[in-house]
This record gives structure tokens, sequence and C-alpha cells, in this order.
């Protein structure tokens, strides 16, 4: 499937495919995945950084697998190239899902303090759950755009989101998860409308009618529970009610099998 998107994106959406953009968010599957009570998949909204996926640098398995957290030593040698010319570097794709599922189980949980992560870190701590890491855009700008960071425009947005091929919802039906939480749509309402429709239509019907401001949502759609946050972990907003983020881990523990 992933083979698939990314010849879709490298054949329409060449200019993403460029140094100046990440190479895709690719989804690695955790050992305790399959077995799991609950399989919780969390969206963050894209990544951060000029590492950009591996189109810095490469990243070293070995180094990782030993257990070093030294970025000198894990994230080096040649860059991670998914896009080539004439074909799609599988390699690249498959090395790239190993980086996902290493990422959050030996750096992220253990390393990075950000309120992203901290929620994650919260969410992967409940019992008999198994957690995956996810992004609403798995391509980001690799140029700090200031105030905005390394975020895609919306001309960028619409562009990675036209291919035939609706990733996201590929991905939850591959993986099957039972909860899947939504770290922030504020501006990300039209991904959720081209990739998953269905919960886009009951997100905006719960949105129109919350006169309470909670700007938090439970949809069921198909075997899966949805937790969309309307604010991501690091918003500063006025309106982002108080213990926001508490609210959130109360709705993933509500929506738990037993």
């Amino acid at each position: 499937m992933y083979k698939r998107w990314t010849g879709q994106i490298a054949s329409e959406c060449k200019d993403l495919c460029g140094d100046m953009y990440s190479n895709p968010c690719y989804l690695g599957v955790p050992k305790d995945w399959e077995g799991a009570t609950n399989r919780i998949m969390i969206v963050g909204k894209e990544g951060y950084g000029t590492w950009g996926f591996g189109k810095k640098s490469g990243w070293n398995d070995k180094a990782a697998i030993s257990g070093s957290l030294n970025e000198e030593e894990i994230f080096t040698g040649d860059p991670i190239a998914v896009f080539c010319k004439d074909a799609i570097n599988e390699d690249g794709i498959r090395k790239l899902m190993r980086y996902n599922v290493w990422a959050v189980k030996d750096y992220h949980l253990r390393k990075d303090k950000t309120k992203f992560w901290k929620l994650f870190k919260q969410i992967a701590e409940i019992k008999n759950c198994a957690v995956i890491w996810n992004n609403l855009d798995k391509i980001y700008s690799r140029v700090y755009r200031g105030s905005c960071k390394y975020v895609l425009n919306e001309n960028e947005r619409a562009q990675l989101h036209s291919v035939p091929t609706k990733i996201l919802g590929e991905e939850i039906k591959i993986l099957k998860p039972n909860i899947v939480v939504f770290t922030g749509l504020w501006k990300r309402e039209t991904v959720l409308k081209e990739e998953l429709p269905d919960v886009y239509e009951k997100y905006i019907e719960q949105y129109e009618q919350d006169t309470e401001g909670e700007y938090l949502y439970e949809i069921r759609q198909d075997g899966v529970t949805y937790i969309a946050c309307y604010y991501h972990p690091a918003a500063r907003n006025r309106k982002k009610p108080k213990g926001y983020e508490d609210k959130v881990l109360g709705k993933v523990e509500g929506a738990l099998r037993q």
C-alpha cells in the first residue's frame, strides 16, 4: 500500500518530493500491536525539523538496536531516498517503517519532553494498550517558516491529500486500531474531510452543536472510536479549556476495551 501511495505522490505531487520537503512518515508495527487488548493510533499534525525523516542523513539501525541515544551515531550516513528518479525505493520505505517503531519506543518516549509526547506517553502507559504514531500530513516542509515553523501551506496540503489512495483510511483498515486520537484538528479539518469523510461529517456536526466550548469529541465509525481534539497539546489559544489534555486522557480511558 505504501509503494502504491508513494508512487502516486511521486507522479502527481512532484513538487513535494524535493529536498525542501521531508520523506513521508511511514508507520511501523510494534511487536505488541496485534495481541493488544487496545490498539491506539495517535495522530499528530506533522513532523518537525530539518532531518526530514531521512532527507538530511540516514538512520543507523545497528546503533539504534544497541540502545544508543547519541544523535551523532543514530542519524548518520547517506540520506534516505524514497522518491527515486525511475522507481520507488522500497528499501527506504522499510527502513523508515523500522525507524517509526524505534522512534516511539526508544527515542521520543525516553527523551522527548514536548507537550505532544507528554500526552502520548500518558496514553502509552495505559495497561493492556499498544500505541502507534501517525501524522495527518505525512510530509512536511524542511524549511523553517517563522511562526508556521515547518507546516505545509494550504495549497501544498491540498496537493498532498489529492491523490487517489487515501492513506490514513488505508492505514486504519490494515492496522485495525480500536481507538484513534487526533491531537489537533484546528486548521486540519480539510485533511479529515479528504481522508475520512464519514468521520468528518460527524465531527462537524458535533462541532456546530458545541455550545459549551468543549472542543473535544468522540466519534464512533465502523468499529473504531475516534477521539477528535480540536486543540493540539502545545496550543496556547485562550479558548482552550482548562485541563484539556486531562480530558483527552479521560476520553481515551472511557473508550478502552475491558
